[in-house]
């Protein structure tokens, strides 16, 4: 039977592989590159609209980092992208949105971020 701290532990693993799904789809420099999957940009949306009144958020978003199964290097340069969509401890939805497919029509026009999804 799971226990508490392993579905926090679970929470953070999946925060950690998504996170590092936007960092592969922001830095990848093939334009035909795979756009962030949308249900990753919700998962990373939910997560942080479930804590971003906690005061240790920031500290399990390094700690998610750490365990999404990367090696030390790859776990820090995550850790260092991390800190650029969390400035401040808000995360910058826009950013993130932009790495989505959704983030343009089918005419390669910018759409803007859907209300469900801004931060509140």
């Amino acid at each position: 039977m799971p226990t508490h701290v392993s579905q926090s532990v679970k929470e953070l693993k999946e925060l950690g592989r998504n996170l590092y799904a936007a960092m592969r789809s922001d830095f990848e420099v093939n334009p035909n590159a795979s756009a962030l999957p949308l249900d990753y940009f919700e998962h990373i949306i939910a997560w942080y609209q479930a804590h971003k009144d906690d005061t240790a958020m920031m500290d399990d978003v390094m700690e998610a980092c750490g365990r999404a199964g990367l090696s030390a290097s790859d776990a820090g340069e995550l850790r260092d992208y991390a800190d650029t969509l969390f400035q401040a401890g808000e995360l910058k939805v826009e950013r993130l949105w932009e790495l989505t497919s959704e983030s343009t029509d089918e005419w390669g026009d910018p759409t803007p971020v859907p209300s469900r999804y801004e931060a509140q």
